[in-house]
């Protein structure tokens, strides 16, 4: 067999740096950035994008100042950034107040040190001093979820604890938990029937709260949670357009899309699209209207969570429908509970519809009877009348929405803020003069 010479890899190296020295520079590549690039580079062995490539640059900056907002944890913290930032900001507010909590009475009984983070205690120590704290919380007449949080915050702001599950590494706290769950469960959201919701719909129609009154109708038709349907901006509508399979189904609305500076779900979820139904088309000439006249950056309903909360429980006062104790998160329920009532929706579409992870979260929803006996706290007055509001309803959106575009043009004329808010109220004014 013929035999190979061995040659120096160094000299091979040298060769190929001469070979490619004498080939003409790419257009993408300065000549002093392509000349500083390494050999196996410039070959193409292992292809990586320049420092200097002007694209790069031309982010980098915008990226680096976006970062550079972001919350910082303590400096006492053991957390990294990436760490502290792992949480919704009220959900780290809600973390370190239970933890300040703990921190003072743990003060109070002479333990603040097993509590440090700098020099955590070992978690035999740590799990014997929460359980005391647990005890406190359960005879002041607290509920399991303050429980919960307490422990959840431990394992976050400690990261010693949170290594495997609850029941290794702080087993008493876990016991404590378990019989706090059995001897006083915790209070369970009943669901709001459809009914009370029209009525409260209309109420807040009547107070020309009318972006709330869209919003609600669109939340129960979606079961979107209130974070999330207050923070939708005009660009999360989506329009299919030309027919659809399904008649009225070419709305709908794209939950925490990436790219807009929206956080993910509670759930982790990002980009879940969600078509309104054929029952929730009375909105959709307002909608179009919206969508029209408005940035895609604005926001569609103007709404914070706890303005919502605000006129939601108003006009359930004023709607004589606070005797069902509803809330905003309440709407979420009711809407899963009514589609499988009337046999809407099997369980399997709720569970996909609503986002939950668990197969035991969406058979909260199987409860008929809960639906129902809710359904029989309102009225027979109630019910008769709740039939009248779609109508009236219907009619008064599509009235407005054609007085919406003019309402664009004046407003702008005037030099004034167009958003949905100014919107709908001049529209409103156009369409109803005499008031």
């Amino acid at each position: 067999s013929r035999r190979v010479p061995v040659v120096d890899a160094d000299i091979w190296l040298d060769r190929l740096t001469s070979a490619l020295d004498s080939l003409p520079v790419p257009r993408t590549l300065h000549n002093e950035t392509y000349a500083k690039l390494p050999v196996q580079d410039r070959l193409g062995l292992c292809p990586v994008r320049p420092h200097g490539d002007p694209s790069r640059e031309r982010k980098r900056p915008r990226i680096i100042a976006a970062r550079s907002i972001l919350p910082r944890p303590p400096a006492s913290s053991p957390l990294s950034s990436l760490e502290w930032n792992s949480l919704k900001p009220g959900v780290r507010t809600d973390f370190q107040n239970h933890s300040n909590r703990l921190l003072e009475w743990a003060r109070s009984q002479g333990k603040a040190h097993l509590m440090s983070s700098t020099s955590p205690a070992p978690p035999s120590s740590i799990d014997s001093i929460v359980v005391q704290y647990l005890d406190l919380l359960f005879f002041d007449g607290a509920n399991i979820g303050n429980g919960e949080k307490v422990v959840a915050a431990l394992r976050f702001l400690l990261p010693h604890l949170g290594v495997g599950p609850l029941k290794t590494e702080l087993p008493r706290c876990a016991r404590s938990l378990r019989s706090w769950k059995k001897l006083a469960p915790g209070h369970m959201r009943l669901p709001i029937p459809f009914e009370a919701v029209l009525l409260m719909a209309r109420e807040m129609w009547i107070a020309h709260e009318s972006l709330a009154c869209l919003a609600l109708l669109i939340q129960f038709d979606t079961y979107l949670r209130p974070g999330e349907l207050c923070e939708i901006k005009v660009l999360q509508l989506i329009h299919a357009p030309g027919r659809s399979i399904v008649p009225g189904m070419q709305w709908g609305i794209n939950v925490r899309p990436s790219g807009i500076g929206l956080p993910a779900s509670k759930t982790g979820g990002r980009n879940e699209a969600l078509l309104l139904h054929a029952r929730c088309d009375l909105v959709l000439p307002i909608l179009r209207a919206l969508f029209a006249n408005l940035p895609l950056d604005a926001p569609l309903f103007d709404l914070t969570v706890a303005l919502y909360n605000k006129t939601f429980q108003a006009a359930a006062k004023c709607a004589k429908t606070a005797h069902l104790e509803a809330t905003p998160y309440a709407v979420r329920h009711g809407g899963a509970s009514r589609d499988y009532f009337e046999q809407n929706r099997a369980i399997a579409d709720i569970k996909l519809r609503g986002r939950w992870v668990t197969e035991e979260s969406a058979r909260r929803y199987q409860k008929s009877a809960l639906y129902q006996k809710q359904r029989g706290l309102l009225t027979s007055l109630q019910l008769k009348q709740s039939k009248e509001v779609l109508p009236f309803l219907r009619h008064q959106f599509l009235l407005v929405a054609n007085h919406i575009q003019n309402a664009a043009k004046i407003l702008q004329r005037k030099g004034q803020p167009v958003t949905a808010s100014s919107l709908l109220s001049k529209a409103r004014e156009l369409a109803h003069p005499q008031h």
